[in-house]
């Protein structure tokens, strides 16, 4: 126990490769969560499929509280008149 913190703190190769692990294990929730950040925002363009390309920061809102569906239903059913 001489040198040591703590009972629990490893030194030397094990602390390396405890510590290297809890790196890795970080690093991949943070890939796994920025990749479902991208997709949602895949999602997202796919709903909207702007005309001209920008989404609007109430369409985005609309995703979330669900008003946007309504207004793309109402929009299919017009199209669907015409």
């Amino acid at each position: 126990m001489f040198g040591q913190d703590s009972a629990v703190q490893t030194t030397g190769l094990g602390g390396l490769l405890v510590d290297w692990n809890v790196s890795i294990m970080v690093l991949s929730v943070v890939l796994v969560v920025r990749l479902a950040n991208v997709l949602i925002g895949i999602a997202a363009y796919i709903l909207l499929w702007p005309e001209d390309g920008r989404m609007y920061k109430d369409e985005i809102r609309g995703i979330y509280d669900g008003t946007i569906f309504s207004k793309i239903a109402e929009a299919r059913a017009q199209k669907a008149k015409m």
